[in-house]
């Protein structure tokens, strides 16, 4: 019984727990007791024939290696009776379902030299444990094996006992036969410790993500009473873990962050994290980060080149776009997973997060994945709201650039070929394209505000000259859409790809016809989407998942919004009534 192993926790572990509360408490009375794992179970060394085969015959025979963790492979190899060249190999004949005298058969069957008497050790190697010590540690084995133990004990038809052996005096073996490994808590893996300490009644804990040397677990209720001792197992299993955290509550807040409980170690929450060949510093209880999600970041920053042209037809859709002429707006950039890799391809990239915290360690991981090479001044980082950014840097820099674009010959090699505006804030995402839209003023669209908007990066070829789109000439009508990369939760069995399209329906201003914003012909005065795909992501949580609404989305020009906007006042002036004077 588990409980015949519960000790007392330390008086102090509750306070190692950082805004824990609406936890389950702590149980007291459940400890980890290292030494329970101490037991003996009973291997078998057989001779595994050297040739052609050999790697045919490994597989067949991999469903009764050792399950168990750091035990030393064999490496002695023999001549058998007829010369042949065998090599030893240790499987543990207690996994075999159907009995050992099925298992004798099989290996027989391969040519395995197998022998059901002790092996045969180095001299003055084959010393034993006192019997009581011996009955006590077989009795153990079944707690892990089954009783399998009981099984391969019966076997044994030699008078002379199997040697019992620590798993360093492996290397001792000099014949196929029996032997009983004596293994210990170090020898077992973290799910297999898991299973025997947690009660019955605990589903597997299974799943955590690795920031540096921060584990971070999201267990289920039943499993939180005996978290601590869980993250104990965690950092004696699993290399370099110094802090072990659990996710005491959802994402609520603004930033993107949640409260946490120290499950066990040291309150360090100040990690670094590598992925695809760059370093990310950042602070995990301040900032949002998740592993899961390198390979989505890989996927996106390396499309990043791919360039689909809808109405320029002296661009070909099959070249790939060099990332030179990429611009990347990154509206919910964290600490620059998607921002910093993309600027090391070379793409112009604007990266912004409303949290001070993120945009902090944003600026430090530029500087830090900088290079000779690679300096990344094509990155420029915001600390703003995500429609403020939207309004006051993307917008203007976008309509700038297509203004030079647009005012120029393409032969002549324009600075952009592709705009790219990726959203990951999967909770709130689609609604942030509202402020895509309109603008609050004429003004905000088509004067970028100088403290925000540098002049000097209006272009992305580094052209100070503004676009003048009011000066009478109007530009040409192709327009290169924004390609969107634009993350969203989907609820299981309640919600589909058509509630997400809704959502950016109702976004864009067409809540009453969503259809129509996905037919509408390229280059008509209203927004249009097209190029639509979504693809799934990842699991989140049992009933809901991560997607990627991937499309682009072709705007009107401002000038046609400012016309539009002072028609619609001007008839509104018109039709008022003059005021009555007062007598």
């Amino acid at each position: 019984m588990v409980e015949d192993h519960l000790g007392a926790c330390q008086a102090d572990s509750e306070s190692q727990s950082k805004n824990s509360g609406g936890l389950p408490p702590i149980d007291k009375s459940f400890s980890l007791d290292r030494d329970r794992f101490k037991r003996i179970v009973p291997m078998l060394a057989v001779g595994l024939l050297c040739n052609a085969q050999t790697k045919q015959t490994c597989a067949k025979l991999h469903p009764y290696f050792p399950s168990y963790v750091r035990i030393p492979k064999m490496t002695y190899t023999f001549h058998d009776t007829e010369q042949k060249m065998r090599k030893l190999m240790l499987i543990e004949h207690g996994k075999a379902e159907k009995g050992s005298a099925v298992l004798l058969q099989e290996l027989q069957s391969l040519d395995v030299d197998v022998r059901m008497s002790p092996c045969i050790l180095l001299p003055d190697t084959n010393d034993e444990m006192p019997p009581d010590e011996r009955e006590s540690s077989i009795a153990n084995t079944s707690v892990i094996d089954g009783g399998a133990a009981a099984d391969a004990t019966n076997t044994v038809t030699t008078s002379k006992d199997p040697p019992i052996l620590t798993v360093d005096r492996l290397k001792d073996v000099r014949s196929p036969g029996l032997l009983l490994l004596q293994l210990t808590y170090d020898n077992f893996n973290l799910e297999q410790i898991l299973k025997a300490l947690l009660p019955d009644r605990v589903a597997p804990v299974s799943g955590f993500t690795i920031m540096g040397h921060v584990a971070h677990f999201n267990l289920k209720p039943d499993a939180l009473p005996y978290r601590h001792v869980i993250g104990q197992v965690v950092m004696d299993k699993v290399a370099n873990i110094r802090t072990v955290i659990h996710k005491a509550a959802n994402i609520a807040s603004d930033f993107r962050t949640f409260e946490m409980d120290l499950m066990a170690g040291e309150p360090e929450y100040i990690t670094s994290v590598c992925e695809n060949q760059l370093v990310y510093h950042l602070d995990v209880s301040k900032v949002y980060w998740n592993s899961r999600l390198s390979t989505e970041h890989t996927r996106v920053v390396d499309d990043l080149d791919h360039f689909h042209s809808l109405d320029l037809k002296s661009v070909n859709p099959e070249v790939a776009c060099p990332p030179g002429r990429v611009v990347v707006y990154d509206v919910f950039a964290g600490v620059g997973p998607f921002a910093i890799p993309a600027a090391r391809r070379g793409c112009r990239v604007f990266a912004n997060d409303l949290n001070p915290s993120s945009y902090e360690w944003l600026l430090k991981n530029v500087q830090e994945n900088r290079s000779s090479k690679r300096r990344l001044d094509n990155i420029t980082c915001y600390n703003l709201d995500g429609r403020e950014f939207i309004r006051k840097v993307v917008l203007p820099h976008y309509w700038s650039s297509v203004e030079h674009v647009s005012s120029n010959n393409l032969s002549d090699g324009p600075s952009t070929l592709r705009y790219v505006v990726i959203m990951n804030l999967p909770a709130l995402a689609p609604d942030f394209l509202d402020a895509f839209l309109h603008p609050q003023s004429a003004d905000e669209l088509l004067t970028p505000n100088s403290s925000i908007l540098d002049s000097s990066e209006s272009s992305v070829d580094g052209n100070s000259e503004r676009g003048d789109s009011m000066s009478g000439k109007r530009a040409h009508s192709a327009t290169l859409p924004l390609d969107f990369y634009c993350y969203c939760f989907v609820r299981r069995k309640t919600e589909s790809e058509e509630t997400v399209k809704q959502r950016i329906a109702v976004a864009l201003g067409c809540a009453g016809q969503p259809e129509a914003l996905f037919n509408r012909i390229v280059g008509s005065s209203e927004p249009a989407v097209h190029s639509w795909s979504f693809r799934f992501v990842r699991n989140v949580a049992p009933f809901k998942d991560m997607f990627c609404a991937q499309f682009q989305l072709t705007l009107s020009r401002p000038e046609t919004v400012l016309e539009h906007k002072l028609s619609v006042e001007g008839s509104h002036h018109l039709g008022q009534k003059r005021p009555k004077l007062e007598d």
